[in-house]
C-alpha cells in the first residue's frame, strides 16, 4: 500500500494508469469550470458504461436462467400432458374392446338361446338361463318374457333384435 495525494492506493487493485484521451477542442474547453474535473468526468463515464455493460450481462444471465427454468416447466407440463393421452387412448381401447366383447357375447347368446330352444324347447332350466343372461346382460325375467311371447320360437333375427334392444 502507497499513499497518493490523500488517498490511499491499492498497488494490486486500485492501481492507477494514465491514458491519452483524445477529444474535440470545443467539448475540454466546455469542461472548464465544471464542478468535477475531467479526469472524474471521464471514470465516472467509464464506470457507468462498464456497469451497463455488466449489469446487462447479469440481466442476460438472469434472462437464460428463467428460459430454462420455463423450458423444464413447459417439458414437465408436455409429459403430463402426453401421460394422459396415453391414458386416455387406454381407456378408449378398454372400451373399444368391452363393446366388441358385448357384440360377440350377444351374438353367442343368441346362437346359444337357439340351441337350447331347438334341444329342450320350453324346459330351459334356471341354469341355462343365467348362462344367457350373464352372456347378453338381459335379466333372465325378460328372457323369459320373450320366450312366452314368441312361444318359445322365435327366429335369430328376433332373437338378434331382442338382444340388440
Amino acid at each position: 500500500m502507497r499513499k497518493a495525494r490523500n488517498h490511499v492506493i491499492d498497488e494490486e487493485t486500485e492501481l492507477k494508469i494514465q491514458r491519452s484521451f483524445w477529444v474535440s477542442k470545443l467539448i475540454w474547453d466546455a469542461a472548464e469550470g465544471l464542478p468535477l474535473s475531467r479526469t472524474a468526468i471521464m471514470e465516472n463515464a467509464l464506470l457507468e458504461a462498464v456497469t451497463a455493460h455488466k449489469t446487462e450481462l447479469v440481466k442476460l444471465e438472469i434472462e437464460a436462467k428463467n428460459i430454462l427454468e420455463e423450458q423444464a416447466k413447459l417439458e414437465i407440463r408436455y409429459n403430463i400432458i402426453v401421460s394422459r393421452i396415453a391414458e386416455l387412448k387406454a381407456q378408449q381401447q378398454e372400451v373399444i374392446t368391452l363393446g366388441e366383447k358385448i357384440d360377440v357375447n350377444k351374438k353367442q347368446a343368441v346362437i346359444e338361446l337357439s340351441r337350447l330352444l331347438e334341444e329342450y324347447g320350453n324346459k330351459l332350466i334356471p341354469l341355462q338361463y343365467e348362462h344367457i343372461e350373464e352372456l347378453s346382460g338381459v335379466k333372465q325375467s325378460k328372457i323369459k318374457a320373450f320366450l312366452d311371447a314368441t312361444n318359445y320360437l322365435p327366429s335369430t333375427d328376433e332373437l338378434t333384435t331382442f338382444f340388440e334392444a
